[in-house]
Protein backbone atom coordinates (compact mmCIF):
# COMPACT_ATOMS: atom_id res chain seq x y z
CA UNK A 1 0.00 0.00 0.00
CA UNK A 2 1.30 3.40 -0.79
CA UNK A 3 0.79 6.43 1.47
CA UNK A 4 -1.25 9.21 -0.76
CA UNK A 5 0.00 13.16 -0.96
CA UNK A 6 -2.98 14.85 0.22
CA UNK A 7 -3.47 18.80 -1.18
CA UNK A 8 -3.86 21.26 1.76
CA UNK A 9 -7.65 20.97 1.54
CA UNK A 10 -7.78 17.33 0.77
CA UNK A 11 -5.80 17.15 4.68
CA UNK A 12 -8.71 19.52 6.05
CA UNK A 13 -11.42 17.05 4.90
CA UNK A 14 -9.77 14.61 6.83
CA UNK A 15 -9.23 16.60 9.72
CA UNK A 16 -12.66 17.11 9.69
CA UNK A 17 -13.68 13.67 9.19
CA UNK A 18 -11.30 12.00 12.32
CA UNK A 19 -12.49 15.19 14.48
CA UNK A 20 -16.76 14.06 13.94
CA UNK A 21 -16.31 10.59 14.07
CA UNK A 22 -12.21 9.92 16.17
CA UNK A 23 -10.01 7.57 15.21
CA UNK A 24 -10.17 4.68 14.44
CA UNK A 25 -13.61 5.55 15.22
CA UNK A 26 -13.93 6.96 11.53
CA UNK A 27 -13.17 3.69 10.29
CA UNK A 28 -16.69 2.26 11.41
CA UNK A 29 -18.28 5.45 10.23
CA UNK A 30 -16.58 5.34 6.93
CA UNK A 31 -18.18 1.45 6.50
CA UNK A 32 -22.01 2.93 7.28
CA UNK A 33 -23.53 3.33 3.77
CA UNK A 34 -25.09 6.55 5.10
CA UNK A 35 -22.04 8.19 6.42
CA UNK A 36 -20.22 6.67 3.19
CA UNK A 37 -21.96 8.47 0.86
CA UNK A 38 -21.31 11.75 2.22
CA UNK A 39 -17.76 11.46 2.24
CA UNK A 40 -15.73 13.17 -0.06
CA UNK A 41 -13.15 10.95 -2.01
CA UNK A 42 -10.00 11.99 -0.15
CA UNK A 43 -12.20 11.08 2.86
CA UNK A 44 -13.25 7.44 1.70
CA UNK A 45 -9.27 6.89 0.58
CA UNK A 46 -8.59 7.43 4.61
CA UNK A 47 -10.95 5.43 5.60
CA UNK A 48 -10.48 2.76 3.28
CA UNK A 49 -6.29 3.10 3.72
CA UNK A 50 -7.12 2.66 7.72
CA UNK A 51 -9.49 -0.27 6.79
CA UNK A 52 -7.27 -1.97 4.82
CA UNK A 53 -4.63 -1.40 8.01
CA UNK A 54 -6.52 -2.98 10.11
CA UNK A 55 -7.35 -5.80 8.86
CA UNK A 56 -4.14 -6.62 7.49
CA UNK A 57 -2.75 -6.20 11.06
CA UNK A 58 -5.57 -7.94 12.69
CA UNK A 59 -8.13 -9.31 10.78
CA UNK A 60 -6.63 -12.49 11.21
CA UNK A 61 -6.29 -12.94 14.72
CA UNK A 62 -9.62 -11.79 15.37
CA UNK A 63 -10.77 -14.37 12.69
CA UNK A 64 -9.31 -16.91 14.41
CA UNK A 65 -10.59 -15.18 18.02
CA UNK A 66 -14.24 -14.90 16.29
CA UNK A 67 -14.53 -18.10 14.23
CA UNK A 68 -15.25 -15.31 11.87
CA UNK A 69 -14.12 -12.41 9.44
CA UNK A 70 -14.34 -9.10 12.14
CA UNK A 71 -16.46 -6.35 11.40
CA UNK A 72 -15.50 -3.06 10.79
CA UNK A 73 -16.32 -2.02 14.40
CA UNK A 74 -14.00 -5.08 15.90
CA UNK A 75 -11.45 -3.96 13.55
CA UNK A 76 -11.16 -0.51 14.49
CA UNK A 77 -11.81 -1.75 18.70
CA UNK A 78 -8.67 -3.84 18.18
CA UNK A 79 -6.77 -0.94 16.24
CA UNK A 80 -8.12 1.35 19.43
CA UNK A 81 -6.71 -1.56 22.29
CA UNK A 82 -3.53 -1.78 20.03
CA UNK A 83 -2.99 1.70 20.46
CA UNK A 84 -3.03 2.19 23.82
CA UNK A 85 -1.32 -0.99 24.93
CA UNK A 86 1.57 0.81 22.59
CA UNK A 87 0.78 4.05 24.55
CA UNK A 88 1.75 2.68 27.61
CA UNK A 89 4.68 0.83 26.64
CA UNK A 90 5.92 4.04 25.45
CA UNK A 91 5.12 6.20 27.99
CA UNK A 92 6.53 3.39 30.48
CA UNK A 93 9.84 3.30 28.09
CA UNK A 94 10.08 7.37 28.77
CA UNK A 95 9.15 7.88 32.63
CA UNK A 96 11.77 4.61 33.01
CA UNK A 97 14.80 6.95 30.71
CA UNK A 98 13.81 9.93 32.93
CA UNK A 99 14.43 8.03 36.07
CA UNK A 100 17.47 6.75 35.04
CA UNK A 101 19.15 10.51 34.00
Amino acid sequence: MTTPNYTSEQLQEIDALEAKYGFPGLIVAGVDAGVAATLTPSQHQHVTNWLYIANQRFGEELKSQLGRSPTAEELANRLSLSMAINQRVRSSAISSANIIH
